[in-house]
């Protein structure tokens, strides 16, 4: 247990890595028209490049070149974006600040979008046990609008994710896991009132595919309500409260079983044309069945600056707690700062983040529930040139590392540290229908 727990460990310290951009957030050509407002957008890609330390850790781990295919397929009615994009802002459609700017399009009675992406890892090395965790990932999510212009509104959001990764030792064993994450919300929204309200409920299952590691499947219910006032046109006031009912899952689940509530308050607003900031304070509570609680004061800010048309810089501050696979939970300190500046052909970002991570109530066979504290620094960088709007090059750099003070004993009796640094080079194409 004490092994596979710390395998885990692991697995989950890293939650601050970024995970790829999407490839609609790329290119995303004209589609292929099935219906009256209904598009198919195919999109296929590809990545080549070098990943440091596959097996993330401590001191090096094997280093590897790989080969990434892509393959996304979406399909769905007008998004709002695009409807905004076809017609122009609606600030600028009238040419003059002073007339009112005309209303927004007619979206019809359903709103929708289905997406599938599938993303294969081959390794190109000679090393037997990097080869074989080459592995297919997927994501597929599907979002619907029921009367997305009525007073009354319902949205059904539903993403399941296949995440796939090798383990924090050298093995031909993987921490593969399977995420559905169904999120269901009832929108009060009056036209030209201030209040609006939303009533949600959301449902989270996390099973791991290994047998030896279902001990850390989960089960979470939350339960939430939100209340917004429009103070003024740009600055928004909120309320939110939720409880969740979360367990394990299964006869051998080891997971504690918790209650999480949150209770914020919080602002957003615009400072001025270009500065924007959201603030939210509040309390939050695990309420856990057993060994380490957490209590405390939940709070966080960000701040966005627009430097130019084309340019925006943010900065982020959050401390906020998670329930773990690993532990009771973990509460983090972030911070974070990322930037995207456009130059015509040319997107450019990037992203630096630093958490501070303290694990309670911890899994281990030893002496019972331990802590742990990690110090995780993440850097992204990466940009994409567009050829044509359907066509376009990648290229992208990421930086991890995790250094922590928590080691523990392998099932044949060596002790592991888990941290790690850990690399990744990739250039890529694009290319959507």
């Amino acid at each position: 247990m004490a092994s596979v727990a710390g395998l885990l460990l692991g697995a989950s310290s890293a939650r601050a890595e970024a995970p790829a951009a999407s490839a609609t957030a790329i290119v995303e050509g004209p589609g292929v028209k099935i219906g009256e407002g209904t598009v198919l957008h195919p999109i296929v890609g590809a990545e080549t490049g070098v990943i440091s330390n596959v097996f993330r850790e401590d001191g090096g781990g094997a280093t590897s070149g790989i080969l990434r295919l892509i393959g996304e397929l979406g399909i769905g009615s007008l998004s709002p974006q695009r409807l905004e994009l076809a017609q122009g802002p609606l600030a600028a459609r009238t040419g003059n600040e002073e007339e009112p700017p005309p209303a927004p399009a007619n979206k019809g009675d359903l709103e929708f979008r289905a997406d599938l992406s599938l993303t294969y890892d081959e390794y190109l090395t000679t090393n037997r046990n990097v080869r074989t965790q080459r592995d297919l990932s997927i994501a597929a999510g599907l979002r619907a609008l029921v009367f997305p212009m009525g007073t009354w509104a319902f949205a059904f959001d539903d993403q399941f994710t296949r995440e796939t990764r090798p383990t924090n030792f050298e093995s031909r064993s993987g921490t593969d896991r399977d995420i559905n994450q169904l999120r269901l919300q009832l929108l009060f929204q009056p036209r030209q009132r201030t209040l609006s309200a939303s009533l949600r409920f959301e449902n989270r299952l996390d099973l791991f595919e290994a047998d030896d590691h279902d001990f850390a499947n989960r089960l979470q219910n939350t339960f939430g309500l939100r209340v917004n006032w429009q103070f003024l046109p740009v600055t928004r006031f909120f309320a939110d409260a939720s409880l969740g009912l979360f367990s394990g899952l299964g006869s051998d689940s080891q997971k504690v079983s918790s209650m999480p509530l949150r209770l914020l308050m919080g602002a957003q607003s615009a400072i001025t044309v270009r500065t924007t900031v959201n603030a939210r304070l509040g309390f939050g509570k695990g309420f856990y069945a057993s060994g380490p609680d957490f209590t405390n004061v939940l709070f966080g800010a960000d701040i966005g600056y627009r430097y130019s048309p084309v340019g925006r810089i943010t900065f982020l501050y959050d401390f906020d707690f998670g329930d773990s696979i690993n532990a009771n939970f973990y509460r983090d300190h972030t911070f974070k700062t990322s930037i995207e500046q456009q130059l015509a052909p040319f997107v450019v970002h990037g992203s630096a983040e630093l958490r501070f991570r303290g694990y309670r109530g911890v899994l281990t066979n030893l002496t019972g529930p331990a802590d742990r504290d990690d110090l995780i620094f993440a850097l992204g960088l990466g940009g994409h040139y567009n050829f044509r709007d359907w066509f376009a090059a990648t290229l992208s750099y990421n930086l991890l590392t995790d250094q922590t003070d928590f080691i523990y004993m392998t099932a044949d009796g060596y002790t592991d540290d888990p941290s790690y640094t850990r690399q990744e080079l990739l250039v890529g194409v694009r290319a959507a229908l």
